[in-house]
């Protein structure tokens, strides 16, 4: 489960040699048989990088209602 975090979870730091992130370590939740992120929204984190973990098909994610938003 991934709460409120992006660029640690950036898989495509490991998948994709010409990331600006290429090469940082990283949480490897993609490994995972199923990932759930739980997000305000669906930007991108501070390396200003989208996240390609979001996109898999094992992933869940769960965001905050904008009515609800404070």
């Amino acid at each position: 489960m991934v709460i409120g975090a992006n660029d640690i979870v950036e898989s495509a730091a490991q998948e994709d040699p010409a990331s600006p992130i290429a090469g940082m370590p990283v949480l490897e939740s993609v490994e995972g048989e199923d990932s759930i992120v739980m997000k305000r929204s669906m930007a991108s984190g501070y390396a200003g990088v989208d996240n390609p973990l979001f996109y898999k098909d094992n992933t869940h994610a769960v965001r905050r209602r904008e009515e609800n938003a404070r």
